[in-house]
């Protein structure tokens, strides 16, 4: 009876053992994906008039350095500096802005090595060996058009929230990371993009709180990535598992003092990120 009563729990051991061993075994297969340097940073933290400000116009200033990781599990780094100048208005419970920006910077796609300790396991892409001919630092740059209007509500003594707000950035990319991913055969990468432009459109929200000398600020945004090639890559993403799609979202805090605001910013887009500090000094009185 005992030996008759022990057969049912080894069986159903078994079984169990079978339908999980095949999960713990399986392994993911890197897919080697080329893109823009600015995808997941595209764009900058822009501090605007308030409500309560008599002056209702200014222009603005800013610089910052980034730095980030991208491709199937942060394989690759990149990192730089960009500037911009922007002009800003008010009108009613309406703020919006403006400007042009340069973005020079170092993109490391690196070598393909399988020793690298990733969780979930994750072979080599197929030609990995090919395609560490091609891997490297390659510098790239961009030229942008960023702009953006908010609707604001005043939460009493000179603080208020821009409840919602529309954004763009648009960027052309010059240099030796397009050139790269020109170069590479088709035949190499899951994905590559060779495309100059990159833009992205989204939505954000923000808060701003007015001090007696300073003001602080913490904004949220979520965004999507425009053009056919992003849209629809048409790339089955074997991590995810589901359709490869391009978005965006980031969070930015703000410290203004007088003319000098002080900004620390995190984005996350599709298989990247990136982390920005910068200063912006407001050029108007």
């Amino acid at each position: 009876m005992q030996k008759m009563a022990g057969r049912p729990l080894v069986s159903l051991s078994l079984a169990l053992a079978a339908t999980l061993l095949p999960g713990c075994a399986y392994q993911y297969y890197a897919q080697a994906i080329y893109v823009s340097p600015f995808n997941g940073n595209s764009g900058e933290c822009h501090p605007l008039p308030l409500l309560a400000d008599s002056q209702k116009t200014a222009f603005y200033a800013q610089a910052a350095i980034f730095w980030g990781a991208g491709n199937v599990n942060r394989q690759d780094a990149l990192a730089g500096g960009d500037a911009s100048i922007y002009w800003a208005h008010q009108f009613g419970r309406f703020q919006c802005f403006s400007g042009l920006g340069l973005s020079l910077g170092n993109y490391n796609a690196r070598a393909w090595d399988s020793n690298t300790n990733w969780l979930p396991p994750i072979n080599q892409p197929a030609h990995a060996a090919e395609l560490n001919a091609y891997c490297g630092r390659h510098l790239f740059g961009g030229t942008g058009f960023s702009g953006g209007i908010d609707y604001v509500i005043p939460l009493g003594g000179g603080c208020e929230w821009r409840i919602v707000g529309v954004e763009t950035n648009l960027q052309r990319e010059f240099g030796g990371y397009r050139r790269f991913r020109a170069k590479l055969p088709d035949s190499l990468a899951t994905l590559d993009i060779r495309d100059r432009f990159f833009g992205s459109a989204g939505i954000s929200t923000e808060w701003v709180i007015k001090g007696r000398k300073e003001i602080v600020g913490l904004r949220i945004s979520r965004g999507w990535i425009l053009g056919a090639p992003y849209r629809d890559p048409k790339v089955y993403d074997s991590i995810r598992l589901g359709r490869l799609q391009y978005h965006y979202a980031n969070v930015a805090a703000e410290y203004t003092r007088r003319r000098y605001t002080f900004y620390f910013q995190v984005d996350g887009g599709t298989k990247f990120n990136t982390g920005h500090f910068g200063i912006v000094y407001r050029l108007t009185p």
